[in-house]
């Protein structure tokens, strides 16, 4: 795909470029500049030539605009006009002229716009990746210094080790007590070997430790949370008491209130029913939250013995 369709410019105005590049001529068509027309005449009008942009070099603006110096001078004799490809246009200079042009001013002035919009997106990915290549190389001789650092280290061990076989030799030859020596290296590097064992096993026991304090930190938020809802639960309970023995005082005033006023057995008998009714509802949620309640202070002993058996 080009430039120009990837920038979202009509296609009919890219074909008309190319014709434009390949004839060389525009007859008798007219085109609106910035602040010139160009209007058709009735003798020979020299091309006007406009070029696509370049997709191998970096755009420039003032590069494909359109010029209006002809390529071809006005010749003494007249030439045919070409048919193919362009708007003939009448030879009386007319309102209607500027709107058969092949490419208006509206449609460059975007061009323009999205190829400074590329070149900007163009720029700024550049930077990025310069910015990336630095890093990169940044990293480089990182990875560069360390492989140096280590290369050194090892042959240096190895220089070391090649120095100890060398003087173990050199000593079993003169001396055999010089074996000792070479019994004591073993003996020290076996020694250093424990030592480092010994500091894993530590760190590892230091881990688990870590490992239990935090399961014991986790057992006392639950067991506080556990306490948190039973508290709660209580509250809830003694608010239900209280409405039960709300409820009495009203059964109590609503007999005195029928003994009062004669009521009937059948009005008593119904409001005794009713109040019947709402304390049975209120003994099952007393019952109901106290299962709650049970259930919360088993599983608090369970995980205090957890965290008894832990420690």
């Amino acid at each position: 795909m080009s430039t120009l369709q990837s920038t979202g410019v009509r296609p009919g105005i890219v074909q008309q470029h190319s014709m434009i590049a390949r004839t060389g001529s525009l007859g008798t068509q007219s085109f609106k500049q910035p602040h010139t027309t160009i209007q058709a005449q009735n003798s020979f009008v020299g091309t006007t030539l406009i070029s696509a942009p370049s997709t191998t070099s970096i755009y420039r603006p003032a590069d494909h605009a359109i010029k209006s110096q002809p390529l071809f001078l006005a010749d003494s004799f007249s030439r045919p006009k070409p048919t193919v490809g362009y708007i003939s246009v009448p030879t009386t200079a007319s309102s209607s002229s500027s709107t058969n042009s092949l490419i208006t001013q509206n449609d460059i002035d975007k061009l323009h716009e999205e190829i400074r919009n590329l070149k900007e997106l163009l720029h700024q990915r550049e930077m990025q990746i310069e910015k990336l290549k630095q890093i990169e190389s940044e990293k480089d001789n990182e990875i560069k210094l360390l492989k140096k650092d280590i290369s050194d280290l090892k042959q240096n061990e190895l220089n070391r080790i090649k120095q100890i076989d060398i003087d173990a030799e050199t000593d079993k030859q003169k001396d055999k007590d010089k074996d000792k020596l070479i019994e004591d290296e073993k003996k020290k590097w076996i020694i250093l070997l424990k030592k480092k064992e010994e500091d894993w096993e530590k760190e590892r026991i230091k881990e688990k430790e870590k490992e239990k304090d935090k399961e014991k930190d986790n057992q006392q938020r639950k067991q506080l949370e556990i306490e948190a809802v039973t508290v709660k639960l209580n509250g809830q309970l003694k608010e239900k008491q209280n409405e039960i023995d709300e409820l009495l005082v009203q059964i109590k005033e609503l007999q005195s209130k029928d003994n009062k006023r004669n009521q009937s057995d059948s009005d008593k008998d119904k409001q005794m029913f009713d109040i019947e009714q709402k304390l049975i509802e209120k003994d099952k949620q007393m019952k109901i939250n106290q299962d709650k309640l049970n259930e919360m202070q088993k599983e608090s002993q369970m995980n205090m013995k957890m965290v008894v058996e832990m420690r």
